[in-house]
């Protein structure tokens, strides 16, 4: 999961014993915004988008080049706007920080609009495979 972007590609390592945590930088996969909180990124979004030179940028978070830094990157990089109205807000987003590179969502990275190429998956998909591997933290509590 890339959620180092001053760091182009750079992935976020948390050593706490595999215990989620609070992020301020919200993940490009598998995200779920509820209620009042999107309603306020949206009324936010709005008022900021109007602004043609804004660009949505956190203070030593945010990865630039001229891409993202053109009309084209402002238009076709959501995750940008929404971690700078965390940053604005004082909003974070929760991960689950599993063990032995699992992840409730994989990101296959294949051809497209980002890659050329197939990069492969950055995560092993969790299941309810009962094997040793899987049994410790599918046992215990997530918030104490």
């Amino acid at each position: 999961n890339w959620l180092v972007p001053s760091k182009y590609l750079k992935q976020l390592t948390v050593r706490n014993g595999h215990t989620p945590f609070f992020y301020p930088v919200l993940g490009p996969l598998g995200n779920v915004v509820l209620g009042e909180w999107w309603r306020a990124f949206v009324r936010w979004f709005a008022e900021r988008n109007a602004e043609p030179d804004y660009l949505p940028l956190v203070p030593d978070l945010s990865f630039t080049n001229p891409w993202v830094m053109s009309q084209q990157g402002r238009e076709n990089v959501w995750t940008s706007w929404f971690d700078r109205f965390a940053y604005e807000t004082g909003g974070h987003c929760l991960y689950p920080n599993l063990p032995l590179g699992l992840g409730l969502v994989v990101n296959h990275a294949g051809p497209g609009l980002h890659y050329k190429g197939v990069k492969g998956d950055d995560a092993r998909m969790v299941s309810n495979d009962s094997s040793a591997e899987y049994s410790e933290w599918t046992t215990r509590k997530l918030f104490h």
